[in-house]
């Protein structure tokens, strides 16, 4: 196993989840990321405290793979069972508090420990945006990198992104799951770090109403310090019809529709981010996501529910398959 050299395009937890148990079986792993920092949606846009979760807000255990790793986990300092006071918002009229027993837990300081844990012994090139890959006559594959240059002698590669990112990079090279690709839809979230000036009297709540679907207070949760921003998602659909505001209309729009919509707390401060493929509305049945002729694969949250476990489960069954066929 130790002649394979696996490139995963995407420095997600599902991306590194892969790299770390194909490096387990011995195969080299190189994992390339156009951004400056690793963990996707684990984590943040640029420039935020990385102590405040503005991507996914936590987790849940509902497979065997997350109990496996939990125990680890947990002597290791990395994640900690998170208990909030969550309300349930139905509109301006109807607030209750959620009562459904859910165990939920959050990497410590943040999110992104998750991504962490799998990052260390991996060789990961941030700032390394892959613009094509091409088959050589020698049967390996050769990235083209922005800034860069070409890089060759890969057997292997995984495309840890969103499905319709993974098929602008295939430029002809039909794998046989391109099509199920081509058939997702994705919607956007638009979201924003927010502070009051009179704060909710709630850790956390889901919004059934108007634009917004989530908001909770990032000092609630454990290992985090106080004084943190809360951390706002907006409806789906909402996000797309709204995807062309500029930053100074979002905020405006947001500020003037929690008033309207009758939201909780006084908003003081707005700090508008935005993922443009946030949530896949038609994910694949019976996906296979590893073509074992061409040695690609495609891996990430989007074809098994969108969670922090799917994209877990998602790069372990990809490595699973990968070490299997280079055997």
């Amino acid at each position: 196993m130790s002649e394979q050299k696996v490139g995963i395009i995407g420095a997600g937890l599902a991306g590194l989840c892969a790299a770390y148990y194909l490096q387990k079986a011995g195969v080299l792993v190189t994992v390339f990321e156009k951004n400056s920092f690793i963990g996707g949606r684990l984590g943040s846009i640029s420039n935020v405290d990385d102590e405040e979760d503005i991507g996914a807000q936590y987790f849940t255990l509902r497979s065997p793979l997350m109990l496996d790793l939990l125990p680890q986990w947990q002597e290791m300092g990395l994640v900690k069972a998170w208990s909030p006071r969550i309300h349930v918002i139905h509109d301006s009229h109807s607030i209750e508090k959620d009562h459904r027993s859910v165990e939920r837990w959050v990497g410590t300081p943040s999110m992104v420990a998750l991504a962490n844990y799998f990052a260390p012994s991996t060789d990961i090139r941030c700032d390394h945006e892959v613009q094509s890959i091409a088959l050589t006559k020698s049967g390996e594959w050769q990235l083209k990198v922005r800034h860069h240059g070409s890089l060759t002698g890969f057997s292997a590669l995984l495309f840890s992104l969103p499905a319709p990112l993974i098929g602008s990079l295939l430029q002809g090279v039909q794998p046989h799951w391109q099509q199920s690709l081509e058939g997702i839809n994705f919607l956007p979230t638009l979201g924003a770090r927010v502070s009051f000036s009179r704060e909710p009297d709630l850790d956390a709540a889901f919004i059934n109403h108007g634009m917004a679907r989530w908001l909770a207070n990032n000092s609630s949760k454990p290992g985090r310090r106080q004084g943190l921003r809360w951390t706002l998602h907006l409806d789906h659909q909402w996000s797309a019809q709204h995807a062309h505001l500029s930053t100074s209309e979002a905020i405006e729009l947001i500020q003037r529709n929690w008033q309207l919509e009758h939201l909780p707390g006084t908003l003081e401060s707005v700090s508008p981010f935005f993922w443009p493929q946030a949530i896949a509305l038609n994910p694949p049945l019976d996906f296979a996501p590893w073509d074992s002729e061409l040695k690609l694969g495609a891996l990430g949250d989007w074809h098994l529910g969108g969670r922090v476990e799917g994209a877990l489960l998602s790069g372990y069954e990809l490595s699973r398959a990968v070490i299997k066929s280079c055997r």
